[in-house]
């Protein structure tokens, strides 16, 4: 199953503060978008790693609710 995950994060002095995740399941065209937004910190950033636990997430389309956790090693 393809994912794709967008992680970034707006500094306190932003308009939109805080750790920002949209995650897409499926292939390009037909995949299930899901997008959640929590404090800054929430994601932890250490070194080359990216990672986050229990991550609260809102789908695109119908508004389900979901949770996430991840680690990315770049």
């Amino acid at each position: 199953e393809e994912v794709r995950i967008d992680f970034t994060r707006y500094s306190e002095d932003s308009q939109f503060a805080g750790d920002d995740v949209s995650v897409d399941v499926g292939p390009l065209g037909g995949s299930v978008g899901y997008s959640g937004s929590e404090a800054e910190g929430t994601v932890s950033v250490d070194g080359n790693v990216v990672s986050a636990t229990d991550f609260p997430m809102s789908n695109f389309d119908d508004g389900s609710q979901a949770t996430v956790s991840f680690t990315i090693n770049c």
